[in-house]
């Protein structure tokens, strides 16, 4: 081989081997898919939040309000792309990518609601914390009680329906308005009033036709002092206590305990 060619082709051999900085290769443009995920119909509206994805490989994306995503693929050719939303069945599509060439993939997704399984709550009825007391008081077996259940089952027209059955009271109702008193005791052979408490508070100059029966949740009677317990003897009630507990706002005739 001549010199001057030699020197020629060790100069080319040199600058395949060890190109000149400066200089490299272009890189290849990423090899990118365009998917838009609409609803299947005739508004075909995008679907935001759908998760798509190109099968096989780790490749993933989330639409944007407008429904749309772009996933960069590994390799040219055939690719399969799986497009899944809650409240949609899940639909796959084939696209082929080449080099150079703009890939975009349209899929639309059928609704399909979610279906949860039927759940039955079941709650049972507790009473107020205000009748705790009540019911404390009532285990000792002094006094009359009328529980929840009782007016419940009773359904009384006026307040004062409820104390007709109890042993010891006398009620007398006319002209629109009741009395109430106790058949055991007397002050100079003269009818007996009671005292009322209403939930908890002392309630002076009390008519059984002021109180509504729907509001009524619990009643205490306690027809002489030697059955009114600590709490409601004020040291003035020789002819007995009439507790009545309210009900609560939201709260109806039920099961009391």
């Amino acid at each position: 081989m001549r010199p001057l060619a030699l020197a020629a082709a060790l100069t080319l051999g040199a600058a395949v081997l060890f190109p000149t900085p400066g200089f490299s290769q272009q890189p290849q443009d990423p090899l990118l898919v365009s998917i838009t995920v609409i609803e299947e119909g005739a508004e075909a509206e995008p679907i935001p939040g759908a998760l798509v994805q190109i099968s096989g490989t780790d490749r993933r994306a989330v639409t944007d309000q407008a429904g749309r995503a772009e996933i960069t693929v590994p390799n040219r050719g055939l690719h399969r792309v799986t497009a899944s939303r809650l409240g949609y069945s899940s639909t796959s599509r084939n696209i082929v990518v080449e080099e150079g060439r703009p890939a975009s993939l349209r899929i639309a997704l059928a609704v399909d609601p979610l279906r949860l399984a039927e759940v039955r709550v079941a709650a049972e009825r507790t009473p107020p914390r205000k009748l705790d007391e009540f019911y404390q008081r009532e285990s000792r077996s002094m006094g009359h009680f009328i529980t929840p259940d009782d007016i419940a089952r009773r359904r009384p027209h006026q307040f004062a329906d409820l104390l007709r059955d109890v042993p010891g009271l006398r009620v007398d109702c006319r002209f629109g308005g009741c009395d109430v008193a106790s058949a055991r005791a007397s002050i100079a052979g003269r009818r007996c009033p009671m005292q009322f408490y209403i939930d908890g508070m002392r309630v002076f100059n009390m008519s059984p036709s002021e109180i509504a029966a729907p509001d009524v949740l619990a009643v205490e009677v306690y027809r002489g002092a030697s059955e009114i317990p600590v709490e409601f003897n004020r040291g003035t009630a020789m002819c007995g206590v009439i507790v009545v507990w309210t009900q609560e706002p939201g709260r109806r005739h039920g099961n009391g305990r």
